[in-house]
């Protein structure tokens, strides 16, 4: 399967990410390690390549667009993930024989609860 997908672009979302959580350009480099043109360049380069405005300059600072308000719960969705698989790669370097995800009701966590996982269900479990 051929992928036309820009691995860049991911950085430079994330990128854009900082810069909405800090509301400034100067603010997002110095959270970012970096300096202030190399970080707008990236901005306007995924701006050009969504053929869409993400950000509002203004001189106070800078706020999402309606079009990047609308982007960011899936950023999140994309950072959250990244940080799953650092996690899943870290366990793994450690022998970890893999991740277990699970979910399970309030209800039911007072009468089994992570204690009754880890000794009953999945003996051998660290939670």
């Amino acid at each position: 399967m051929r992928r036309c997908f820009n691995y860049r672009t991911i950085r430079q979302l994330m990128l854009f990410a900082a810069v909405t959580q800090e509301k400034s350009f100067r603010r997002a480099a110095k959270r970012l390690n970096m300096s202030v043109p190399p970080l707008v360049l990236q901005i306007d380069e995924l701006e050009a390549r969504l053929k869409m405005k993400l950000l509002e300059r203004t001189p106070r600072g800078v706020s999402p667009t309606a079009q990047g308000n609308a982007i960011m719960p899936m950023i999140d969705q994309l950072v959250r993930q990244a940080e799953i698989l650092d996690y899943s790669v870290k366990q793994m370097q450690q022998n970890a024989q893999g991740i277990l995800t699970m979910l399970y009701l309030r209800a039911t966590a007072a009468i089994a609860g992570p204690s009754c996982i880890s000794k009953v269900c999945v003996p051998g479990l660290s939670l």
